[in-house]
């Protein structure tokens, strides 16, 4: 009672005291969802690339949790960003860029076969199969720069033109300017081709292949499964043949005017994909125009476009989503070129010029943002009276920041605010903070927008945030939610949460078939901007939050239940006091766990004592093996050895009993127990059973009686091992517990047959000590027997009738026992099972011919087999046989030794834990160079047909269902299992040579 009057005053403080409301909660789990993204792989191209290779990797990526962000430029300046470490993928055609340099890692599988086809005119036509036919020739291409310049001159042709625009390609060849033109696979096939020009060859056919810089090689294992599997489902295929991978496939490409890496933006991007309905397959694909830092503006955007025009070339987007002024600038200037019909929804443009969408008004539509500057200045008079001059932080090395400065301006020109003006000039970042340093009191800054310096240093929005705080001596304001936290205070926003809710909906209206002239631009986005400030800035400065404009919004803040929101306090309140009512049903609660838990300590004492036992049924037999063994060893007389080897393997045999009773309870308790189903003799399986203890039976000098009812079928259909395994235990029970000279008898039955399902039954009655009525409740429970010392007494394991009872439930019927203390017991059990057809076979174990002298003589077997006295057995029990064995100590070997001499072998024996390579993958690896040596059509040197699979038998302890499963599932033929049966291996031998 004192512990749940404890726990629940902890619950009530914690509820009281909590510095996290609902409101607060909800917005802990807002933050948790932005922070979700898939991770991004940089990918280093050259604009030669081929559209197929790019959405190879594409799907490829996807499919293993990662998005794509490309680099495009040089190949070489591609290799060297991979090689060390500044990307994490490199495309190219050149196979062996990893011998080349040592970071990087080849993806084996070839992505595509990228051919070179030449095209001239009737009159020139020649055939053309080589780089060395195009010598002296003049020649014009498109893309595939680097690597057809290099063949081209190698080759020595006289005169190269670059030509990026196809009519005039084609009006070069057509004026004679050149001779002929040379096209890599994938980049003509949307070409029309004029009159009088005709394919004249093809001169090359290269592998494209993938790299990864080393310290990726998790990536290089992830791509090779997804290519594996592309293959295998026939994506692959698809790509390959500029096929859509699904009818309602649905491509989005976001153009990005800055990198999505910084917060704002990848906040944009995570909520633009989180609030799509997926009605469709969703290909959404991201490309920043200033993600390579490298690069000018322009240099940049000439890539981007080579890119875009590389990427979708067969699959034009189903929209274009356009952010910032930049990106807006760029699709306008290449609608036509790249992005024709395809609609168009931007955001998070300023200072909007609407005669730009003249002609595309049928196909664009999205929102201009608006900047509150006049609002967020006076706030900032409101709070710092005493202002006299606003420091504004703004770059010029983008077109937005540009438009944010021409916005703020304007505000200044026509409010008459009554403060003076300062902007950053475009200097370096140091020398701006250092001239904040010495900023007074009368002072503040203000954000605008800010990545880059004079110098091209770019700088995260937390980078920005940090410094111009430590900077300032006053609190630091701004007009961007990112730029918001790390010392900075807020101000009137632009409010990109609710823009990214309204343009998703726009694309979503578009996608569904809406068109984009329905939709009217929103050229005012003043109204979705809101007042947004900085909790932990705000207590520094001592601003007091409930003093900020109406429905402000205040972001990191952790306050007490009670000042966050009253209601919530109330709702606490009244959760203490339903929690009081709780702590009687608490203590109910404890009061039943206590008993449960006494429960529990006596299953524990069962255990222990089950544990007990069982130490002794195992150290027994172990003490006869190894005391045998020591007598053995010192014996000089033959009869001796074998009285001790005939012990030994007694002893062996009952510990293997012990050790089965214990694996398939362990089964059981994890419902893994399974039955098989087959046709079988059912009087000879009664005979098998009997068989198994009648030695035993003798030994006691007891009567046994076994009757089978005529009207049992002779052939039954089910799982005659595990039936003949309850047949064992209950006779060997009934012969334990039975005194010398007692009698025994098993009894069979047909009680009846109902829509072909025959019910027997089985007694087994004994003249024994019999079981009293309280012992018999427990009888069937695992880790119990009848008494405490019955185990100590007549041995055993306790687990065999649990294990009865199960086998029996599994195969539809009862077991139950009848007794009285001194009069003996009779265990009746029922089985529901199929008749057969009589034509079940059975072979006695005893049948198999002990003569086996050179039956296989001539015959090879390569066993692989890490533990040398396991080698040394089946040496030893085959060695009459004749036939030749080669051992492998693991897979590596096992593999070697077959791939070199495969007609030398004619069976595996594969054991399935090996160092260095287990069973499995030796069996995988032997398998696929068996499917290469059917490919070349080898048919072999000797007696064995190479195009055949050798047959690979595994010979392992692993025996339970899932391990003889996963052995056949990875191409193995058969399974033996450990402790190795002769007679078993005989028969396998005889089945498979």
């Amino acid at each position: 009672m004192k512990k749940a009057k404890f726990l629940l005053s902890v619950i009530f403080i914690f509820l009281f005291l909590s510095r996290a409301g609902f409101s607060v909660w909800a917005d802990e789990a807002y933050s948790l969802s932005e922070n979700v993204e898939i991770p991004a792989v940089k990918v280093a191209a050259s604009e030669d690339e081929s559209i197929i290779m790019m959405r190879i990797l594409y799907e490829a990526l996807q499919r293993s949790g990662y998005q794509m962000v490309t680099n495009i430029g040089g190949m070489r300046t591609a290799v060297a960003d991979v090689n060390y470490g500044d990307a994490d993928i490199l495309l190219s055609q050149t196979d062996g860029w990893n011998k080349i340099y040592k970071n990087l890692i080849q993806v084996p599988v070839p992505l595509e076969d990228v051919e070179f086809t030449v095209y001239t005119l009737n009159e020139n036509a020649r055939n053309f199969s080589m780089w060395g036919d195009l010598a002296g020739l003049r020649l014009g291409y498109r893309w595939q720069n680097l690597y057809i310049a290099e063949n081209i001159s190698r080759a020595g042709a006289g005169k190269l033109t670059v030509v990026n625009d196809v009519d005039e390609l084609w009006a070069a060849l057509l004026s004679g300017e050149v001779d002929a033109v040379v096209l890599p696979r994938n980049t003509h096939d949307e070409f029309r081709f004029p009159h009088g020009i005709k394919r004249a060859g093809v001169v090359e056919r290269q592998a494209c292949y993938t790299y990864v810089n080393n310290k990726y090689d998790h990536l290089a294992r992830l791509l090779e499964k997804a290519y594996n599997d592309m293959n295998a489902d026939g994506t692959m295929s698809l790509i390959q043949n500029n096929q859509k991978l699904s009818a309602n496939e649905k491509i989005i490409l976001h153009i990005n005017s800055y990198s999505s890496q910084m917060e704002w933006e990848r906040r944009s991007i995570e909520s633009i994909r989180n609030n799509f309905e997926q009605d469709f397959v969703l290909k959404y694909r991201v490309i920043d125009l200033n993600s390579n830092e490298r690069h000018s503006q322009a240099s940049y955007n000439s890539i981007v476009k080579n890119m875009i025009r590389t990427e979708f070339i067969v699959h034009s987007p189903n929209l274009v989503l356009v952010s910032g002024n930049e990106a807006l600038e760029f699709v306008l200037d290449n609608y036509y070129l790249l992005f024709l019909k395809v609609p168009i929804v931007f955001f998070g443009v300023m200072d909007f010029d609407e005669s730009a969408l003249y002609g595309l008004e049928e196909n664009i539509t999205g929102i201009c943002e608006t900047v509150s500057f006049s609002q967020t200045v006076l706030e900032m008079l409101r709070l710092y009276p005493k202002t006299r001059r606003i420091f504004i932080l703004n770059d010029f090395s983008f077109n937005r920041s540009n438009k944010f400065r021409k916005e703020i301006q304007h505000s200044i020109e026509t409010c008459a605010l009554p403060v003076e003006f300062e902007f950053s000039e475009n200097e370096p970042f140091d020398e701006v903070l250092n001239k904040m340093c010495g900023f007074g009191h009368d002072t503040l800054v203000l954000i605008g927008s800010y990545l880059s310096d004079s110098n091209g240093v770019f700088y995260p929005e937390t980078d920005v945030q940090k410094l111009t705080a430590a900077a300032s001596g006053n609190p630091v304001f701004c007009m961007n939610a990112s730029y918001i936290g790390n010392g900075t205070l807020g101000g009137m926003v632009s409010g990109t949460d609710i823009q990214n809710i309204i343009i998703t909906s726009m694309a979503a209206d578009i996608l569904e078939g809406t068109p984009p002239a329905e939709i009217p631009v929103i050229f005012d986005s003043a109204p979705l901007n809101q007042w947004q400030f900085d909790y932990n800035t705000a207590k520094r400065f001592g601003i007091n939050v409930n003093s900020l404009p109406a429905g402000h919004i205040v972001v990191n803040r952790t306050l007490p239940v009670w000042e966050s929101n009253p209601l919530e306090f109330k709702f606490a309140l009244i959760i203490a006091l339903f929690l009081s009512l709780i702590i009687c049903g608490l203590a109910i609660f404890l009061k039943a766990l206590a008993k449960k838990q006494a429960v529990a300590e006596a299953a524990s004492l069962v255990k222990s004592n089950f544990l007990a036992n069982m130490s002794h049924e195992i150290r027994t037999p172990m003490n006869s093996i190894i005391g045998m063994t020591t007598i053995g060893k010192s014996a000089s007389n033959p009869e001796r050895k074998d009285y001790c080897f005939e012990k030994i393997e007694e002893a062996g045999r009952h510990l293997l009993g012990v050790i089965n009773d214990i694996l398939d309870m362990s089964k059981i308790e994890a419902n893994k127990l399974e039955l098989t189903s087959a046709e079988f003799n059912f009087e000879k399986m009664f005979r098998r059973a009997v068989s198994v203890v009648s030695f035993r039976i003798e030994e006691k000098q007891q009567t046994l009686k076994v009757y089978i009812g005529n009207s049992v079928p002779k052939a039954l259909i089910g799982d005659d091992q595990r039936l003949a395994q309850v047949i064992v235990n209950l006779l060997g029970n009934a012969n334990k517990f039975t005194p010398e000279h007692g009698s025994i008898s098993l009894e069979a039955g047909l009680l009846g047959e109902n829509d072909g399902i025959c019910t027997i039954q089985i007694a087994i009655n004994d003249t024994g000590i019999g079981i009293s009525a309280e012992q018999q409740e427990k009888l069937f429970s695992a880790f119990h027997q009848a008494e405490p010392d019955t185990t100590r007494k007549y041995g055993g394991t306790g687990l065999g009738l649990a294990i009865s009872k199960q086998i029996v439930e599994l195969m539809g019927g009862n077991i139950w026992v009848e007794s009285e203390l001194g009069k003996g017991s009779t265990f009746t059990f029922t089985i529901n099972l199929k008749p057969g057809e009589n034509k079940a076979e059975w072979r006695q174990d005893g049948d198999v011919k002990k003569d086996f002298s050179g039956l296989f003589a001539g015959k090879h077997i390569l066993l692989a087999e890490d533990v040398e006295i396991n080698q040394e057995i089946v040496i030893e029990l085959l060695e009459d046989t004749g036939v030749e064995i080669d051992c492998a100590g693991n897979g590596v070997q096992a593999v070697s030794m077959f791939t070199e001499t495969p007609e030398k072998y004619d069976i595996i024996f594969m054991d399935v834990q090996m160092p260095e390579m287990d069973g499995y993958e030796a069996t995988q690896r032997i398998r696929a160079f068996e499917a290469e040596l059917r490919s070349a059509g080898n048919s072999g040197s000797n007696d064995r047909d190479l195009r055949k699979q050798i047959p690979i038998i595994a010979m392992t302890a692993n025996v339970f269902h899932d391990d003889i499963e996963h052995c056949l599932k990875v191409g193995m033929n058969a399974h033996i299992g450990k402790p190795i049966d002769i007679n078993e291996v005989l028969d396998i031998l005889r089945t498979y040579l």
